[in-house]
């Protein structure tokens, strides 16, 4: 799979990075660590409507556009983990700006990149489980968007024994292939759309909870694992991960944080 002259301009132009189209972050090193069988993908976007600040802040106008990445987002978009860590330096804001940009304006050739560095790191580790996670700041609907003449990215790595793919998400209800797998992120607005913790169950693997000091052994009767140790959750089943609130979310009032 190469790059036509065309490509490569547009990737020179935007000054994307081929190679490090998934970024290296504390939650893929704690992972391969943990689970050493396991290569750990996280792809980067500017969540919810970054995308539009970034870009006034560059150019000194408004998108023609207005782009939202979380179309579900409520009080986590101003505690996002965007706003914490690496996220805040402006060599990660650009990068993650680029790849946005790209997604946008160059969708095709924006998944023969990600396309590409899957599939050179399942032939490099042909006995590890690669673990893609395509939302990693973002809630994108991936599974809508046709990529080449594929109904989407996963059918097109549908044949890949050693790849799958995994999200948080704050959508109600998403239909998704068997290899990938989405997780719900529990939010203050959950119960607009969920009558109960068992309810999101029937439609996804586990819950996403964020809690504000400690972690609790239960959460609502269901079992509460330490998701700060290892983002392979979807090993689990029908349990809370339990995440330490960090930078902003430390003091959130907006019901995102769990006490």
């Amino acid at each position: 799979m190469k790059f036509t002259t065309q490509e490569k301009t547009v990737l020179d132009t935007l000054k994307v990075n081929t190679g490090n189209i998934f970024s290296v972050t504390y939650k893929t090193e704690k992972t391969e660590k943990k689970e050493v069988n396991v290569i750990n993908l996280h792809l980067a976007l500017l969540p919810y409507t970054r995308y539009n600040e970034v870009y006034k802040q560059l150019t000194g106008v408004k998108p023609k556009k207005q782009v939202n990445l979380c179309a579900y987002a409520d009080g986590c978009k101003s505690v996002c983990l965007e706003t914490c860590g690496m996220n805040v330096f402006k060599t990660a804001i650009n990068a993650k700006y680029r790849r946005t940009q790209l997604f946008l304006n160059h969708t095709d050739l924006f998944f023969k990149v990600v396309i590409k560095k899957i599939i050179a790191t399942s032939t490099k580790h042909p006995d590890k489980k690669i673990l893609v996670r395509l939302n990693t700041l973002s809630d994108v609907l991936w599974e809508n968007i046709p990529v080449m003449k594929y109904n989407n990215i996963f059918d097109y790595f549908s044949t890949y024994k050693n790849v799958s793919f995994y999200d948080y998400t704050k959508y109600p209800n998403r239909n998704t292939p068997d290899n990938y797998t989405l997780m719900y992120s529990h939010n203050a607005s959950t119960y607009k759309y969920f009558a109960n913790m068992e309810d999101i169950f029937k439609n996804y693997k586990n819950i996403a909870c964020v809690f504000r000091n400690k972690l609790p052994k239960t959460y609502k009767g269901y079992k509460v694992i330490d998701g700060d140790l290892s983002d392979y959750n979807t090993k689990y089943n029908k349990v809370v991960i339990g995440l330490l609130a960090k930078g902003k979310a430390k003091k959130d009032t907006s019901g995102f944080v769990l006490k």
